[in-house]
């Protein structure tokens, strides 16, 4: 992988940390009133709020960088990688939820 590539996965991870984060922070709090035994149906309608979000702003900020670098010679490579990223990050942010 060339280095641009490499560049563009690191821009790309620390903005989607930062959104996951941020996200996960929100969703956290927004749980904390919630009896998971009692109101897991509603736990989970909010986790996938969540989720959702989680998901559409990291797809969003992934096709922003692909079409920023898209002269970069390994573009289709990129592209599967950061949507591995996206997944990744989405698979990560519902395990931290299911542990709440």
């Amino acid at each position: 992988m060339e280095k641009g590539s490499v560049r563009v996965e690191l821009e790309f991870n620390e903005q989607a940390y930062r959104v996951a984060e941020h996200l996960f922070d929100q969703f956290e709090d927004a749980s904390k009133a919630l009896d998971r035994s009692r109101d897991d149906n509603v736990f989970q309608q909010l986790c996938g709020k969540y989720l959702f979000s989680l998901r559409m702003q990291l797809e969003h900020l992934a096709k922003g960088l692909i079409e920023k670098y898209r002269s970069l010679p390994d573009i289709n490579h990129l592209a599967k990688r950061l949507t591995a990223s996206v997944n990744a990050y989405v698979d990560e942010f519902r395990q931290r939820a299911e542990a709440l």
